[in-house]
């Protein structure tokens, strides 16, 4: 089963990844797949439901990854170059009718790697679960904020971003 639901993904990053659609349609991952439109149906409610599924797949991937290697630093790093690979498909998905959907999709998947990282490095101890919440949604919108606006400087200086972005993100903060 997740065989095919594969295959309607690599359709759907395919399409938008060529840029030859403008909107991404069920019809057009279909014809790309050669498979029928209930199929897509079954295996997923709608586009932002297969989106939703691509970006936890690549998540749960991600953190799978840092949790082997214990290199947080470098978990950070891969999830940038994975998010910048992605921008192409991020920025026509916001642009299409699926916007909010993409929205909250990207942010959920960002705010669940900060919670790991603030988790996994054990940080704001004597912190309120509301604080700590607050922390992880603040970190999450500087990081959605970097790529929504990331250029080819970033890109030069991709290890000088995720260093700060883990200092940032590690540091105390001293009152909220």
């Amino acid at each position: 089963m997740d065989d095919i639901k594969e295959d309607i993904a690599a359709a759907a990053k395919a399409l938008m990844s060529e840029g030859t659609v403008r909107k991404l349609t069920v019809t057009d991952i279909v014809e790309r797949c050669n498979i029928t439109r209930q199929a897509f149906y079954y295996h997923f409610e709608n586009i932002p439901k297969m989106m939703e599924w691509i970006l936890e797949k690549e998540s749960d991937k991600l953190l799978a990854e840092i949790d082997k290697t214990k290199d947080i630093e470098a978990g950070l790093k891969r999830f940038f170059l994975l998010a910048v690979r992605t921008l192409p498909y991020a920025r026509r998905s916001l642009e299409s009718s699926y916007r909010e959907e993409v929205e909250i999709i990207v942010s959920s998947c960002v705010e669940k790697l900060c919670t790991y990282i603030i988790d996994e490095m054990n940080l704001y101890k004597g912190y309120s679960r509301k604080e700590i919440r607050f922390i992880v949604r603040y970190h999450s919108q500087a990081i959605l904020g970097l790529l929504k606006t990331w250029g080819k400087e970033d890109m030069n200086n991709i290890d000088d971003v995720v260093h700060n972005t883990f200092l940032l993100l590690s540091a105390k903060v001293i009152a909220l």
